[in-house]
């Protein structure tokens, strides 16, 4: 499946921090794909898109080197859960940005590998695109500085404080 500057690419969430589910979300006029991923997926891909353009010297379209939050609206519903991200490629072609995602199956009978879902972004939209997905996915849950682990809304006890209570 390709997708050439879709009229929409957003990493999003449904639900509670905790409890949260992430969706890469693309958009065109004639089709709609909802690819379920992890929160980590989500954070590798925004940094790696902002270590690419900073290494190519590329500003976002207002001039500077980070991104704007364009794209502010929730995810598209309904969201029809076929696939989830598994491996994830980034390269440079011409004026665009192609992101190469491979799809599994969430079909329980079957492990096969998916076809690859494939987008090209003109590269003003990538910046814009890795902020949303960082700000999405720093909108979560925070983790304790000691152990790294995330601090639920009842509090943590972290056993690197002796389980002191935050």
């Amino acid at each position: 499946m390709e997708f050439v500057d879709p009229k929409r690419c957003v990493i999003g969430t449904i639900g509670l921090p905790g409890e949260r589910t992430f969706y890469w979300q693309i958009i065109n006029d004639e089709t709609s794909i909802s690819l379920k991923m992890e929160k980590q997926q989500a954070a590798i891909i925004a940094d790696e898109l902002d270590e690419l353009l900073d290494e190519l010297e590329i500003a976002g379209d207002d001039g500077r080197v980070t991104g704007g939050l364009k794209d502010t609206e929730p995810l598209t519903m309904p969201i029809d859960e076929e696939y989830a991200v598994g491996g994830m490629g980034i390269f440079v072609e011409d004026s665009r940005i192609r992101i190469e995602l491979s799809m599994l199956s969430n079909d329980t009978d079957s492990d096969k590998q998916a076809d690859l879902v494939i987008i090209y972004l003109e590269v003003n939209r990538v910046r814009d695109f890795a902020a949303r997905a960082r700000a999405v996915v720093l909108a979560g849950r925070g983790n304790c500085p000691f152990c790294s682990l995330p601090i639920e809304r009842t509090g943590h006890i972290c056993a690197r404080s002796n389980g002191y209570r935050r």
